[in-house]
């Protein structure tokens, strides 16, 4: 807040009626303007004389007030009824008033009737001529997207008065529109790890690159290998992608999503704006604080706003990168399930002999065991097997 509109508040804060953020800042620049603090001075003087003026006056009386307050609403009937303008409005009936808005609204709405029926007779109208979809074969489809040039080619010619609105009009949207696109491709293969190696080329061949990756070996005979891998390719590469990737093995299922991100990018920038205009008052408030706990009670507020001003820009940047790089999920199956592998009686005998050498090592570790255990509670047995002959014995005997 300038110093300007701070020493118009200071009436206020001489009173106290001014809300808590208008009297923190108030508070701010008296303690940091010796000019404010002067008319703080001057202004708690005259509050003082007023006060003490208002406690020797006498009270009006009823009679006198009431006779001043009808004096002051005739003047003002008089000034209102008596105005070049508007003194005939209020001189009206509630009724006439009424008629006099609903005629002049019925006039303005027939005459724009009357404008925009003149306006659509004078200019010739454009009829929409629709035109076949371009005829994209299967075997164009199979091959990967039809190259550009070819899609031209297929093209009808569009219409002369239309032509130059379409070309200014499109780029337009284009450049404001900011779209997020994805893609997914299941594909069959011969060999998954020969898949991914080709599939790791191709990204790199676009300008992309192999986001993650999930090798799923089969470790029982019968299942597939199988691989997800996620490309992060270029938007302006992504269509391309989509139909290099479709010829790495038999398309088992694709598709193609588009998300609208402006708004989020719009809204986040304007909010990006407001906090860094923030941060800027602030920092102006803190280098005219005068005492340590206004500092750092402002210093508090920058490190809040800056933390929230890098929050804000790393969700505008990830925005923006998903904007500018297109993703394409690619899940592997290999078309041959895993063979099983025959063992022959050589390797058999010898996993027996391991198991055998094993479990003869665990039952030798277990019967050590058992012994050190019966050695180091040993006392204790052996006072429990004294202590129960002496109860039989004694039993015995009676």
């Amino acid at each position: 807040m300038s110093h300007s509109k701070i020493s118009e508040l200071l009436p206020w804060y001489v009173n106290g009626t001014l809300d808590t953020g208008d009297r923190q800042v108030a508070a701010l620049e008296v303690a940091s303007c010796d000019e404010c603090a002067t008319d703080v001075e001057e202004l708690t003087k005259v509050q003082a004389a007023m006060l003490e003026l208002e406690a020797l006056a006498p009270e009006p009386s009823e009679y006198g007030l009431t006779r001043a307050l009808a004096a002051v609403e005739a003047e003002e009937e008089k000034k209102r009824l008596g105005h070049p303008w508007f003194g005939w409005w209020w001189a009206l009936t509630p009724f006439r008033r009424a008629l006099t808005v609903s005629s002049v609204l019925g006039a303005f709405l027939i005459a724009g009737i009357f404008i925009a029926s003149n306006g659509m007779s004078g200019h010739s109208a454009v009829v929409a001529v629709d035109q076949p979809p371009t005829a994209v074969s299967i075997d164009q489809l199979s091959s990967g997207a039809p190259s550009r040039a070819a899609i031209d080619a297929a093209a009808p010619e569009p219409m002369p008065a239309l032509e130059k609105t379409v070309a200014s009009s499109v780029p337009t949207l284009r450049d404001a529109t900011q779209i997020a696109r994805n893609g997914s491709v299941s594909l069959l293969v011969p060999d998954v790890e020969a898949a991914i190696a080709n599939i790791s080329a191709a990204a790199r061949a676009q300008g992309g690159e192999v986001l993650s990756l999930d090798d799923q070996t089969p470790s029982q005979p019968g299942q597939r290998h199988t691989a997800q891998l996620q490309v992060g390719v270029p938007v302006d590469r992504f269509d391309a992608t989509i139909a290099t990737l479709g010829k790495l093995g038999g398309v088992q299922s694709r598709s193609v999503s588009a998300e609208n991100v402006t708004t989020q990018i719009v809204d986040s920038q304007a909010r990006l704006r407001n906090l860094r205009s923030t941060e800027s008052d602030l920092l102006r408030i803190m280098s005219r604080a005068g005492k340590i706990e206004e500092v750092l009670a402002v210093e508090n507020q920058v490190s809040a706003t800056r933390e929230q001003i890098e929050q804000l820009d790393g969700e505008v940047q990830a925005l923006k990168h998903r904007v500018a790089m297109a993703t394409v999920t690619v899940s592997l199956q290999d078309s041959v399930p895993a063979a099983p592998v025959d063992v022959g009686i050589g390797s058999q005998l010898r996993d027996s002999w391991n198991a055998a050498l094993h479990s003869m090592k665990g039952f030798t570790v277990a019967l050590v065991g058992g012994i050190l255990w019966g050695v180091a509670f040993g006392p204790y047995i052996l006072g429990i097997a004294l202590v129960g002959g002496l109860i039989a014995l004694r039993w015995r005997r009676a």
